[in-house]
């Protein structure tokens, strides 16, 4: 229900007529008005009643959006809805109380699944999730580098900061504890309790469902972002050996494919399909790694789900 906002405020802002802005903001006022546990959201409404129909709480499938473009939206029309900034804040709240954990042995944060009781804390995290901590880092510099900001921050942001560069720690560990150097679909952290059934690594399970490698991008645009946010090399040489693995084993003479499974060497192939944002985003998000950081400029442009940069209204 959220991914359309930003597109339809950038298509208001470029026509001049407000309708599209309405009515993406008339969504948004109604998200508002729902009871929210923790400043989180169920990931099914209904499109006849505008209640939540389920209990489960997820960053991942079906729930990333809504959390992406809380801020997003606040950041894309110069920081002026405050509405947005609170709704992020409370969610982010609520991820950082309910929904964080740490994985057994190395102390991974990720973050794990739960329902709107918040009575357990499931270990499963999308490769989806992986957008988040870019987004984290965005909410603290709003695309300034840290360590030009660091000495206005509150000790609250940089706790966050340091929050989004753990994160992204983790997604770079689900490619690095991974023999073929490419992530899963799917890793369920080990949380000192019973183990799901699957291929073991250090800190987490992959379930025999959940091998395949859709060459997804959210990892790299996290990457991608804190790179632009901290100026550290390391960021870059995550990047290089993520692209390095998908050379090895994705490429195919016309294009790239997706994998059946990133736990053997060489991955099985998944039959020659290769998904759109690939290209549209995972290399887009590459490709600027190791582009001029002054190119496309976290201070003027936000990135929408698909990857489109979208001019800052402000900027």
């Amino acid at each position: 229900v959220s991914t359309q906002s930003t597109g339809f405020k950038y298509l208001s802002h470029l026509v001049g007529d407000k309708k599209y802005w309405n009515a993406a903001h008339r969504f948004m006022e109604h998200f508002q008005g729902l009871s929210k546990p923790e400043g989180l959201v169920p990931i099914f409404i209904s499109p006849n009643s505008g209640q939540f129909t389920t209990s489960e709480i997820r960053l991942g499938s079906r729930g990333d959006s809504y959390y992406e473009y809380l801020l997003k939206q606040y950041i894309q029309t110069g920081r002026k809805e405050q509405m947005f900034r609170t709704m992020y804040d409370e969610s982010f709240a609520g991820v950082k109380s309910k929904l964080v954990g740490r994985s057994v042995p190395s102390g991974l944060v990720y973050i794990g699944e739960s329902t709107t009781t918040f009575n357990y804390l499931s270990p499963k995290m999308d490769h989806l999730v992986c957008f988040y901590p870019g987004l984290v880092g965005l909410g603290v510099t709003y695309g300034k580098q840290y360590k030009d900001v660091k000495n206005q921050l509150t000790a609250q942001e940089k706790e966050d900061f340091e929050f989004a560069e753990n994160m992204t720690y983790t997604c770079w560990q689900m490619y690095e504890q991974v023999p073929s150097g490419l992530a899963p679909e799917i890793v369920v952290f080990h949380n000192g309790g019973a183990r799901e059934h699957g291929v073991d690594y250090k800190d987490f399970t992959i379930k025999p469902l959940d091998l395949h490698s859709l060459l997804r991008p959210e990892a790299v645009e996290s990457i991608f972002i804190m790179y632009r946010l901290t100026g550290d090399e390391k960021y870059r040489e995550w990047g290089w050996k993520i692209f390095s693995a998908i050379e090895q084993y994705a490429k195919y003479t016309e294009g790239y494919t997706s994998l059946s499974d990133v736990s053997v060497i060489p991955p099985r192939r998944r039959g020659g399909k290769m998904e759109s944002f690939f290209l549209a985003e995972t290399l887009k998000y590459l490709y600027l790694l190791f582009g001029s950081p002054n190119f496309i400029s976290l201070e003027k442009y936000v990135f929408n789900t698909e990857a489109h940069p979208l001019p800052i209204f402000s900027a």
